[in-house]
Parts: C-alpha cells; sequence; structure tokens
C-alpha cells in the first residue's frame, strides 16, 4: 500500500506515522535480468551463450535472468532439433549442472520442447519455458498457452509463481496476444510479467521501438520484461511516462545506425526493479466493480488455472 500525506493552506508537522499489520512479504526490490541471444538451431552453441548469460548475471548479482522463447533449441519447429528429446535432456542436464556450481547463480528462465503423455496415451510435445532456481532445480514449467507453431500441442493453462517472494506471471511469444493471460494474474497479485519470445528480428525506427515498449504496461500497471530471440528486449515499469528502465544495444540511440534499430546482437538488459512500485492498478480496478464482477473474474480466473488466494 503506497501512503501519501498532504496538507493544504496550513502548517503540519508530522511527527509519527504507523502502520499497523503484518509486513508485506514481498521484497522492495529485485535485480532483474535478461539474456538476449539470437535464434540458433544449434543447441551446444545455444546452451555456451545461456552460460555466457549466467556468468555475466552472477557477477552483477542478478536475481531473475530470462531467456528468449526455446532459447535452448532455437524455435525451430520443423527441425530435428527441437524434435528429438534426447539431445535436449542431455543439454537441460549441463545446463542444470552449470547453475548449480555457478556462485551467486540466478533463477532462470530458458525455453525447450518438452514432451509428455496427453490423456489418449499419446506423446506431445510443448513449446514451455522453465523456470530453474540457484540450485539448478526445475520450480516451474510454463507451455507456451496458445501456440501458432505446427506440431506443438497447447498450454491453456496459466503460469504464476514466487520469485524470491515476487509474485510473477509468464506468456510466451505469441500469448501476448491474449491480455487475459497478464490481468487475470495481475488481479489476484502477480506485480512481474515475464515475456520470452522469439518474433522475428526487429526493424523499424529506435523512437518507434520506445514507444511500444513504453506502452506494453498500461494494461497491467505491473514490471514486464520482454526478451527476444531477434533483438528488441526491453524492461519497462508500470510508470506512465519515462518507464523504459533497459533496453538490448541495437534499440538505442547510441546503436551506429540511428535513428532506425541496428541488427540484433547478444546482449545482458537489467534493471533492479522496485517491486513496490507495482500496483495493478487497472486490473484490480476491473476487479473490483461490483461483487457479481468479481465473482465472475474469480471463477474465470480459476478455470484458467489460476491459484493464488484472494487477499486483494
Amino acid at each position: 500500500m503506497g501512503v501519501k500525506i498532504a496538507a493544504y493552506n496550513i502548517d503540519l508537522v508530522a511527527r509519527r506515522f504507523v502502520s499497523r499489520g503484518d509486513p508485506s512479504p514481498i521484497p522492495e526490490y529485485l535485480n532483474l535480468g535478461g539474456w538476449q541471444m539470437l535464434n540458433n538451431d544449434d543447441i551446444e552453441e545455444n546452451l555456451n551463450s545461456i552460460c555466457r548469460g549466467l556468468q555475466q548475471a552472477a557477477e552483477k548479482k542478478i536475481q531473475l535472468l530470462v531467456t528468449p522463447e526455446t532459447s535452448l533449441t532455437g524455435l525451430f519447429p520443423q527441425k530435428p532439433v527441437t524434435q528429438n528429446p534426447g539431445p535436449v535432456a542431455e543439454a537441460e542436464k549441463k545446463l542444470k549442472d552449470f547453475i548449480r556450481n555457478l556462485k551467486d547463480a540466478p533463477y532462470l528462465v530458458a525455453g525447450l520442447p518438452i514432451w509428455k503423455k496427453s490423456k489418449d496415451g499419446n506423446i506431445v510435445r510443448y513449446n514451455a519455458s522453465r523456470l530453474y532456481n540457484p540450485d539448478g532445480d526445475t520450480v516451474a514449467t510454463c507451455p507456451k498457452i496458445h501456440s501458432c507453431e505446427s506440431d506443438f500441442w497447447h498450454g491453456y493453462r496459466l503460469h504464476e509463481f514466487d520469485v524470491l517472494g515476487v509474485p510473477t506471471t509468464m506468456h510466451i511469444c505469441h500469448d501476448g496476444r491474449y491480455p487475459d493471460l497478464w490481468t487475470l494474474p495481475v488481479m489476484f497479485g502477480a506485480r512481474l510479467i515475464l515475456h520470452p519470445a522469439n518474433a522475428g528480428n526487429v526493424s523499424g525506427s529506435v523512437d518507434a521501438f520506445e514507444a511500444k515498449a513504453k506502452s506494453s504496461t498500461t494494461t497491467s500497471y505491473a514490471f514486464y520484461i520482454n526478451v527476444n530471440g531477434g533483438g528488441g528486449s526491453y524492461i519497462a515499469g508500470p510508470q506512465k511516462y519515462d518507464n523504459l528502465l533497459a533496453a538490448s544495444p541495437e534499440c538505442t540511440k547510441e546503436v551506429g545506425t540511428y535513428p532506425n534499430v541496428g541488427p540484433p546482437v547478444e546482449a545482458l538488459i537489467h534493471a533492479n526493479i522496485r517491486v513496490h512500485d507495482a500496483f495493478g492498478y487497472w486490473p484490480v480496478r476491473s476487479f473490483r466493480t461490483s461483487e457479481e464482477v468479481a465473482k465472475a473474474y474469480l471463477e474465470l480466473y480459476r478455470a484458467m488455472g489460476g491459484k493464488r488466494s484472494l487477499e486483494i
């Protein structure tokens, strides 16, 4: 809860201010990073890139590092690199071992295909992003909810988890076309939105990129990170103005191709975000329209797999 004390046409001395109740379990700050790596169909090269990102993140004391969609294999639905479970599992094991042995390792979001048995007994493939903790353990597996790639199964469920106490939600690339995938989690407490993507190479002007990035939180009033395999990665804050907190090098005014964006490059972006500045205003106001509306949103949230308790 934000508190503001104001007085008009009178002198005021506030000698004491008391806020009673349980302290928030949500930390004030989170050092958030994104590792932009190019879409590549070589698992070994991708694994090496992720490890480079982890090393740089650890040196900067980053607490959560996000990589692009299918960062371990690249987004190549029709190529063997995303169709053979064996090499993917072997690379993931190496990644988990690297995290486990890295001093000051962050939490990591990495993307890869996974295979599961469907209700009818068939083995199906998902496009997923996984959250790993600093011990290399899997905390959450989040399949793409509305997949547009051929031969990938749909996830259909909301993805929510806490990172060091920060309520977080995630959707992948094409899922950004479905606002309910972040507005519903924000209604129920999420204050950080992760969006791994592989949406092709960034293009256009730097000014257009910045305008799009700054508007990315207008429906949530939460922090947002987009990490794309084709460049144009960024971190945005909930504020209305001057909320672009970090951007990949090819999309800054310092790039040699300015005023246009440059070719995408491997890069680390990061910002120490003040989580307490995210209030989730717009989704929460929609939720609070009436008791009937709140009940309908709660039922929809539960139907889509939402698991947080109602504490708003």
